[in-house]
């Protein structure tokens, strides 16, 4: 990669920081019918991540505020929930499963401050309901160790970087008018290589551990006793993350009890050692579907209404399995499910086999990063002329017949 392409590239992944939102553009009511002849609800609601969007300054406040709506009305609802008959299961990598922060609360704070931050509705959010009081709630997230480190990595290597390239005598003099101005500001709510440098204890994570919290998370869903069909699905899930992730669990191995450094400084070739760190936080992203099923099969024994929000990938793959231990669709509004299938597609075969965008190389991975960005462009197009999900879904939440919502005749937009 040529130098002043590459430090093109740090100013896009800089100013990315700033244009990620995650919004709920589908939601979905789901019911099963008990041997006692009550009823089960099931809410799932799909939340999408427009990072690779990049949407349009008018379009991306709209979503924006958005999220703010959507975020406060699921808190509001939440509170008024009945603890006893209710159960929340959420993914929130942001933050631990005790409902403490993954991240020294001093960082998190100065990327709060970074301007024109984008609102995001479920980072954070396990502990914004432990914090409201709200009990009933899960996460069903395992992976806070390895995504908050490569998440510090990534920020430490930018800013690394972009100091470099505006000291270095061979960047033009049009590019570093470009990156002064974001150093400027980065600088003035305290996002330096010499702030970052204080949590770099914090981050100080052996391989082995990275390799732990996998094998601990596929041990808990092997003990898991959720019925035939669900056992069925957890055993071929597993094998496929235990067969199809050599690489990965090569490197890792190699420098098992060494740093994540080391593994990056393994690389050769700039360009793959790029497509691992890319690549990397998706290896046994697909456990959480698992996750979230097992929630979902234990509380639906007695739980009246169970509330699931997560990315997009994982409420389409629960979607799917829901059929298949007795739940049927009594409502939904949003984005059609068709919409999304394309995206999740590509996406669960990455986070189930990491051999296979291994082997890719950087430029193949990065087609079909664009093909989905044009997918999510024409998802996102949606929003442009009305707003897809509608509010009626969370009037539903405390709805003691959700059905209901069905003869309002809200259905999906196509």
């Amino acid at each position: 990669m040529q130098s002043m392409e590459k430090v093109l590239l740090l100013i896009i992944g800089l100013s990315g920081f700033q244009c990620t939102h995650t919004v709920i553009v589908r939601g979905e009511i789901w019911r099963k019918k008990r041997d006692d002849g009550s009823y089960c609800y099931v809410y799932n609601m799909y939340d999408v991540h427009t990072s690779m969007h990049h949407p349009e300054a008018q379009l991306k406040q709209k979503i924006n505020n958005l999220v703010i709506d959507q975020g406060e009305a699921l808190l509001r609802n939440f509170k008024k929930l009945n603890p006893q008959f209710t159960k929340i299961v959420v993914e929130d990598s942001a933050s631990n499963r005790d409902g403490t922060y993954a991240m020294p609360i001093e960082l998190l704070n100065i990327m709060d401050k970074l301007p024109n931050q984008s609102r995001e509705l479920v980072d954070r959010f396990f502990v914004r309901m432990k914090d409201a009081g709200i009990s009933q709630a899960i996460n069903i997230e395992y992976r806070q160790k390895r995504l908050t480190l490569m998440g510090y990595v990534q920020i430490v290597n930018l800013m690394g970087s972009l100091e470099a390239a505006v000291n270095s005598p061979e960047t033009q003099g049009s590019v570093k008018d470009q990156i002064i101005p974001l150093l400027d500001l980065y600088r003035q709510v305290g996002l330096t290589l010499e702030n970052l440098e204080k949590f770099k204890g914090h981050f100080k994570v052996n391989n082995s551990t990275l390799l732990e919290e996998v094998s601990v998370a596929i041990n808990t869903i092997q003990a898991y006793q959720d019925g035939q069909v669900l056992s069925q699905y957890y055993q071929l899930e597993v094998a496929r993350i235990k067969t199809s992730n050599n690489r990965i669990n090569q490197l890792l191995n190699t420098f098992k009890e060494k740093t994540f450094g080391s593994v990056l400084g393994s690389f050769v070739s700039e360009s793959e050692g790029a497509l691992f760190q890319t690549v990397f936080p998706y290896w046994g992203a697909s456990l959480l579907d698992a996750n979230a099923l097992h929630e979902i099969y234990q509380a639906g024994q007695s739980i009246q209404k169970i509330f699931f929000l997560a990315g997009g990938a994982h409420s389409y793959t629960v979607a799917t399995m829901l059929p298949r231990i007795g739940y049927e669709l009594v409502y939904e509004t949003g984005i059609n499910k068709s919409m999304l299938e394309p995206i999740h597609k590509k996406f669960t075969e990455v986070e189930v086999a990491t051999d296979v965008a291994m082997n890719m190389g950087w430029e193949q991975w990065n087609r079909m990063m664009q093909d989905n960005a044009g997918q999510l462009s024409r998802l996102f197009a949606v929003f442009k002329k009305r707003i897809p999900f509608n509010k009626v879904f969370f009037d539903l939440m405390l709805s003691d017949n959700p059905e209901e919502g069905g003869a309002l005749g809200h259905g999906p937009i196509q």
